[in-house]
């Protein structure tokens, strides 16, 4: 007795020139298309065409693949073919950028996805959150594509962001500055550390080598959580919002002092107003509360050591 099968979905019908017989029925399955295609030669056509395609190899110059891969993508997995139906010329090679894989015209591609995505774009967020949020390997490839296309593209991107900013309406403005608002509230201790980093960059320059805020920590964790000066203790969670801490440049930036990390001690508000732009040694044995050991340490754990 034959196999059953979904009869939704397939037929059977004449034999087809290569006699596929289906369970000795003397009759081909076929598709219940239009074409009627036999499903065994399909299965072969496809296995075969799939073969194909995996031997084949990009033919995209080296200018090609450099276009290709400041777009975010791998140009070993492209290559130019014939022109596709809707006439997509690449970049006027007379030929459309298809994939390897499955030989998909590339700007077909893009139309079908973004016209999907119009279509479930609220479904669509919403998967991509979940799995963003579930996926680190994900995000990191996610980051690493986005700094591709800043830098390949980050010209591009200011001058267009600096248009789409100049055609805003009174009203937009207006939510932007409130988006602007309600981020800076809910993020206070990032912006300010990003705020700091573009004001150290101004500063110092190429005198600087970055840090984390992690590099900070440990830092802060070296000198006990206290002032390297008048040993004033911190709060070590929060130590980035705590408006008693501050980080003090042993060799002031006034005198071609870096911003590394071995020229930075925490100190408090006071004590490093008072220093300022002083040279240590002069400034710390006037204090009161001046330490001969605490002077060593400062020197050893920094670049006075070598002074």
């Amino acid at each position: 007795m034959a196999t059953l099968f979904d009869a939704a979905k397939f037929r059977l019908g004449s034999l087809c020139r290569y006699e596929h017989e289906y369970e000795n029925t003397g009759m081909s399955l076929r598709y219940t298309n239009k074409k009627g295609q036999c499903v065994e030669c399909k299965r072969i056509a496809s296995k075969k065409e799939k073969a194909k395609r995996k031997s084949r190899k990009s033919n995209l110059t080296e200018a090609q693949r450099l276009i290709v891969q400041g777009q975010g993508r791998n140009p070993d997995l492209y290559r130019l073919g014939t022109l596709c139906k809707y006439h997509h010329n690449w970049h006027g090679t007379g030929q459309s950028l298809r994939m390897i894989s499955n030989g998909t015209c590339d700007g077909c591609y893009a139309i079908t996805n973004a016209k999907s995505y119009d279509k479930n774009r609220e479904r669509q967020k919403a998967r991509n959150k979940e799995r963003y949020a579930n996926d680190p390997i994900r995000r990191e490839r996610a980051k690493v594509r986005a700094r591709q296309w800043w830098y390949a593209n980050h010209k591009y991107a200011l001058e267009q962001n600096r248009l789409r900013k100049a055609r805003r309406s009174p009203e937009q403005i207006q939510r932007d500055n409130e988006a602007k608002e309600r981020y800076y509230r809910a993020n206070w201790a990032a912006c300010q550390w990003v705020s700091r980093q573009r004001s150290l960059t101004e500063r110092f320059g190429e005198r600087r080598v970055p840090y984390s805020e992690q590099d900070l920590l440990e830092r802060l964790v070296d000198f006990n959580g206290q002032c390297a000066y008048c040993g004033g203790s911190f709060d070590t969670e929060n130590f980035q919002t705590s408006r008693s801490l501050t980080w003090d440049h042993v060799i002031p930036c006034t005198k071609d002092g870096w911003d590394i990390l071995l020229n930075l001690v925490p100190a408090c508000r006071g004590c490093n107003a008072s220093k300022s732009d002083k040279d240590l040694g002069e400034w710390y044995v006037q204090q009161e509360y001046f330490s001969y050991s605490a002077l060593e340490y400062i020197k050893s754990m920094t670049l006075q050591e070598a002074n």
